[in-house]
């Protein structure tokens, strides 16, 4: 799904974007690059056991320098 709806081509801020919804069993759909998995467990010692379906991440707004973001996982 398009970010801005009806142009792919415009870019869009980091700060501007309030939710980023990432599902498993999905592609990227970057317009410079080759599609990767939005979801995927590279390592740790539960050996992908609790991979989560969906990751939202919510813009929480910025310190100055980086953008602040709180992350929520669904099983």
């Amino acid at each position: 799904m398009n970010v801005l709806g009806n142009n792919q081509n415009q870019r869009v801020l980091l700060g501007d974007v309030r939710v980023l919804t990432l599902y498993k069993g999905r592609q990227t759909q970057g317009r410079r690059v080759s599609p990767i998995p939005q979801i995927k467990c590279i390592a740790g010692s539960a050996k992908c056991a609790y991979e989560p379906d969906v990751i939202q991440c919510y813009n929480q707004g910025s310190d100055g320098i980086d953008i602040q973001v709180r992350i929520v996982r669904f099983y």
